[in-house]
Order: structure tokens, then sequence, then C-alpha cells
């Protein structure tokens, strides 16, 4: 049966889940005393420029600096339609690892295919079924999520990160 807390089964570590894109990175962040806390940057130009790298690094340091460092959770780039997309989503995703890299944070990637078959059930599962997993599976995150498809993988991640995940009933 759901929980409306997460149990984590890091031994009290800060445990985070991330979803980056070509213009957004989105990241939910499970503390130890149960606290979730949601966090995203959005970029502010039109079309992706090397300056970018360094605002989402700057962002992370201001966001994360003094946070304790944990496990974070990351969606590995995807090639999706657009090959450009998908070499901006990996220039977003490298400078995000460098950034909670030099904050003392471990990182572990994760192809999006294996976390939506660990969370939903099948690999090319569409955000509402997701949103749907996650509220089935740790509502207090989906509630926080919901607004936001993007917050919501970033909790299905972290989901997935934390361990296997009891059958829906």
């Amino acid at each position: 049966m759901p929980s409306d807390s997460l149990e984590h089964t890091f031994d009290g570590t800060l445990v985070a889940g991330c979803d980056p894109s070509s213009k957004k990175l989105a990241v939910v962040v499970a503390h130890p005393d149960g606290r979730i806390t949601t966090h995203v940057w959005q970029s502010t130009t039109k079309k992706w420029e090397p300056s970018s790298c360094l605002s989402v690094s700057r962002w992370i340091s201001c966001e994360f600096g003094n946070m304790d460092h944990g496990v974070l959770w990351i969606e590995e780039p995807a090639m999706g339609a657009s090959v450009r997309s998908s070499i901006v989503q990996a220039f977003v995703s490298g400078a995000a690892q460098s950034a909670f890299l030099a904050l003392g944070w471990e990182i572990r990637l994760v192809n999006n295919m294996v976390w939506k078959k660990a969370v939903v059930g099948h690999g090319k599962a569409p955000k509402d079924d997701v949103a749907t997993a996650v509220a089935e599976h740790w509502p207090e995150a989906s509630r926080l999520t919901s607004s936001d498809g993007d917050l919501t993988d970033a909790a299905a991640i972290l989901l997935h990160g934390r361990g296997p995940l009891p059958p829906a009933d």
C-alpha cells in the first residue's frame, strides 16, 4: 500500500532525482528528515549558448551549495526527434553533473526506459502514466510536482533510485 512519506533506503542519505532537458533542469530532493523539495532551472535564452553551461552551474551552486550532499540520480541524455535538442540536453546534463560533483554529490546515470520500466511498468511510458505511478507510489511528491511534468519525471527518477517499488494495489 502506498505511503504518504518516502521511506529512505540510503541510510539517511540525501537522494535526488534529476530530469534534464534542452532548456530546463528539474530536480526533486528527498531529505533524510522526510521533507521533499523541488528545484527548477529554466534557460533564459531562446537558443542554447555556451554561457548557459555557466548559468546551470551557478544555479546549482546557489540552490544546492548549502545542502548536504547525497546521491543524484540523473536521466541520461536521450536521442529524441531533434538531434539539436538531444545535443543541448547532453550539454545541460554535463554541466549539471559537473556542478553536483563539485559539491560532493555522487552521480548515478539512468536510462529513461530503465527508470520508466521500474516505476511505471513499461519503458516507453508517456508523462500521464508517469504521473499516475508517482501518485500511487509517492502521493506527497505527486502533490508537489503534478503541475510540472519534468518535476514529476524527476520524482519518478528518484523513486527508481531508491530501490524496488512495491506492487501497486
